[in-house]
């Protein structure tokens, strides 16, 4: 069993298979929103054209995390999956006194499936219906639907 303590407010992490990050400059934390704007921006244009569940608040959180735990925000493992589900999403809420985003798993999915086209499981397929299947077992949820377990 892996132990993993996370600080989201001085973006702390000790894990053996998490990057360590250190407290950013103001210059990186304004790159790094910037990127991650733009990255969310293409996000919600490819959702739309292709008719796709996303949830801006959700998608928001999602990438935001992933940055924080791997440095790209679409490169997705079905451990990530199981974690932004059950821990992640909930800590970074938590830490900034937000509500747990509405529609996590339909845009989670959004997400994968878009990582799969500009992302870097382009070209994997097998690797993304993985990543599908892992959703559906952790959230009991598809795209379709918004369901997520009761964490209390």
């Amino acid at each position: 069993m892996t132990v993993v303590t996370a600080d989201f407010a001085t973006h702390e992490v000790r894990s053996p298979r998490l990057r360590v990050r250190t407290p950013h400059t103001r210059a990186r934390d304004f790159n790094h929103g910037i990127r991650l704007r733009n990255l969310r921006l293409q996000l919600v244009r490819w959702a739309l054209s292709q008719g796709r569940t996303l949830d801006i608040d959700a998608a928001a959180v999602i990438l935001h995390v992933m940055w924080f735990k791997t440095g790209d925000p679409l490169d997705l493992s079905q451990a990530d999956v199981t974690d932004l589900l059950w821990i992640d999403i909930t800590d970074w809420c938590e830490v900034r006194g937000l509500p747990f985003p509405p529609n996590v798993v339909g845009t989670l999915h959004t997400v994968v499936d878009f990582s799969g086209v500009e992302g870097s499981l382009r070209g994997r397929s097998h690797e993304i219906g993985a990543l599908h299947r892992r959703i559906v077992a952790n959230a009991g949820a598809t795209a379709r639907s918004s369901y997520l377990p009761s964490l209390a």
